[in-house]
């Protein structure tokens, strides 16, 4: 219990609140992309929760016993969080050049990820290249949805907006993280130590990405 109350696991606390609040999208029939979502981060703190007990000693019981990193898991769950995210953006979104890409890059990335976790960078090392390829993506599909915003005739809050407190949480994290990942393998060989201490900076990205989903569905999805 104590290890939970440490920095770098702060961030489950607006993601556990967010996936609970998120259900409501189901009771009072919200559109789509939000119920999408919802499923998103439940399989996110599901998987979080996993990760960490697999870390922590599940990795070793009385019928199996495997290498305590948990590398394998969040590499794993790269691919399926991204295709949730490409399918989001695909209904916030109106544009139909930008569908088309989302759906033309799909299986490309699809291919991409399983291969390097497979073959490239494996499953027990930062699959860096996948996150590269997703956080880039991700960052251009929030600033499509901005610009849609910003050309929408219909005036509306963006404060009170889900889809837009979603978009601007997403940015926040994969651009603020994209940095990190371009030069990740430099850093690990020649400056372990400044590698080691941006995990503190993750763990701010991701706890403000994961409040800013705690207050989209505190509002009311607007059309």
């Amino acid at each position: 219990m104590q290890r939970l109350l440490s920095y770098n696991y702060i961030y489950l606390i607006p993601l556990l609140f967010s996936a609970i609040l998120s259900l409501k999208s189901f009771g009072l029939k919200w559109t789509k992309p939000y119920r999408l979502f919802s499923i998103l981060l439940l399989s996110t703190f599901t998987i979080e929760v996993f990760a960490i007990t697999w870390k922590w000693g599940f990795h070793k019981t009385a019928y199996w016993n495997f290498t305590p990193s948990n590398l394998w898991v969040y590499n794993g769950f790269i691919l399926v969080r991204h295709l949730f995210n490409l399918l989001f953006f695909y209904q916030i979104l109106t544009a139909s050049t930008v569908k088309k890409l989302i759906v033309w890059s799909s299986i490309p990335f699809f291919l991409f990820a399983l291969i390097n976790y497979l073959f490239i960078q494996t499953p027990h090392n930062v699959n860096t290249y996948t996150i590269i390829f997703a956080n880039t993506t991700t960052i251009m599909l929030s600033l499509s949805f901005f610009h849609q915003v910003a050309n929408d005739n219909k005036l509306i809050k963006l404060y009170t907006n889900s889809a837009v407190w979603i978009s601007v949480g997403s940015f926040i994290y994969y651009s603020g993280t994209l940095p990190f990942f371009l030069f990740f393998n430099y850093l690990v060989k020649e400056n372990i130590s400044m590698a080691l201490s941006y995990l503190y900076i993750n763990s701010t990205l991701n706890t403000i990405m994961c409040f800013c989903f705690l207050i989209s569905f505190l509002c009311k999805p607007q059309k």
